[in-house]
């Protein structure tokens, strides 16, 4: 059950799409991780002000949380795809643009008013 939340200072252009930022989003950490895309919850939160390295140049912060630990490869998969993502959505530089993961104890989860543990 797979959680990727994205901010960033940057708005998305004219001729893009949330919809479709979103899916893109919830498509790449479910590619990388291994898990089936509809489990996946998205959200981004665009145009926020952010000021990273004393300026206020395009960033991009991404949260992912998940049920379990992922592996190495798994966790830099998710970091280039994620990465790649803001570069071409929001013309965000890879290094101005932080992944961060964590991994949440099932029974730290909940759905349809119960938890999962």
């Amino acid at each position: 059950m797979p959680w990727i939340a994205l901010e960033s200072s940057c708005p998305l252009s004219s001729d893009q799409s949330e919809a479709q930022l979103l899916s893109e989003m919830t498509e790449r950490v479910a590619k990388a991780l291994g898990k089936p895309e509809p489990i996946v919850m998205a959200r981004a939160t665009l145009g926020a002000p952010m000021r990273f390295r004393s300026t206020d140049e395009p960033c991009a912060c991404f949260e992912v949380k998940g049920i379990g630990a992922p592996t190495g490869d798994q966790l830099t998969a998710v970091c280039a795809s994620l990465c790649d993502l803001a570069s071409a959505y929001l013309g965000v530089q890879g290094n101005r643009c932080f992944v961060v993961y964590t991994d949440v104890p099932r029974e730290r989860w909940g759905l349809d008013s119960k938890m999962l543990g």
